[in-house]
């Protein structure tokens, strides 16, 4: 069996996540570094197990004091590599586990070669492997990048669709112009506001006649000036409010009929019929 007593760091290490945290890049490395370079036999528990290579046994308690890091932060760490696809690991019994370091042959298999190629000044193989992924960190970077544009643009695209606010079938113009001419307003037919409220109507099965028979039912009810202590809903004959989430409720409403009622006056808490008063004089008479 070959003794390598060094192994490989590429320089694109330093552009990994990896090396922003003191305690992760000092995981990775003793991963990296004590992982088996060629198959190799290990007695564990009772038991001769084979290692191969880029597979390293561990346990959490004994590298967190080897490493002087928190046994729940190697553990964190540890799942996080494997979430990242830098590592698998395998559980060995209750207290271990195999770790394999994935592409570990792709920028550690060749050491030897490598050093022999120093030796007769030949120029090494594979010098710019990165050691985390067969692709750049550039390139997984850019990956990214488009993937995350891509799901914007479709959720855009969705959200577009949902409330197409600029939908040609939808007709907003006449529903605004209703509105004014039985309010009395003035609002605006290309509103954003109005138009996704419409819209929403629309998107829940309502038609035309239904924005008609609201606006119609809302006039009816508060177009009107309020009596002395009334409160004025004129100014709620807008389509903040006719056109939102009571628009149903609006629709199946029955007008309230505003009646004048004349006074009429009481005698006695009866109401007086229509008669001249000098009836009530000749009454008077007969009965004196």
């Amino acid at each position: 069996m070959s003794v390598i007593s060094w192994f490989k760091v590429h320089r694109s290490v330093f552009d990994h996540w990896v090396s922003t945290d003191a305690e992760a890049f000092l995981l990775w490395l003793y991963i990296v570094g004590k992982a088996a370079f060629e198959p190799t036999k290990k007695m564990v528990l009772g038991r001769l197990i084979d290692l191969l290579p880029g597979q390293f046994l561990f346990r959490g308690p004994q590298l967190a004091d080897q490493l002087h890091i928190d046994r729940n932060k190697i553990y964190r760490l540890i799942a996080l590599f494997e979430q990242e696809g830098m590592i698998s690991v395998q559980k060995f019994g209750h207290k271990y586990s195999i770790i394999t370091v994935k592409n570990y042959s792709v920028y550690q298999g060749d050491s030897i070669p490598i050093e022999k190629n120093r030796e007769t000044n030949e120029k090494p193989k594979h010098e710019n492997l990165c050691d985390f992924d067969e692709l750049s960190l550039q390139e997984s970077e850019k990956q990214m990048k488009n993937k995350k544009e891509t799901i914007y643009k479709n959720q855009k695209n969705i959200k577009n669709k949902e409330n197409n606010i600029n939908s040609p079938d939808i007709p907003f113009d006449e529903i605004i112009s209703y509105l004014n001419e039985k309010a009395g307003t003035n609002y605006r037919s290309k509103s954003q506001t109005s138009r996704r409220l419409i819209q929403a109507r629309f998107n829940e099965g309502f038609t035309l006649d239904d924005f008609f028979k609201v606006i119609d039912n809302k006039v009816a009810d508060w177009g009107h000036e309020p009596a002395p202590g009334e409160k004025d809903m004129r100014p709620y004959l807008r389509p903040e409010t006719l056109f939102g989430t009571k628009f149903e409720s609006y629709l199946n409403s029955r007008p309230e009929v505003k009646v004048n009622k004349k006074s009429i006056p009481h005698r006695d808490n009866f109401i007086q019929r229509d008669y001249d008063d000098s009836f009530f004089d000749q009454i008077s008479g007969i009965i004196k």
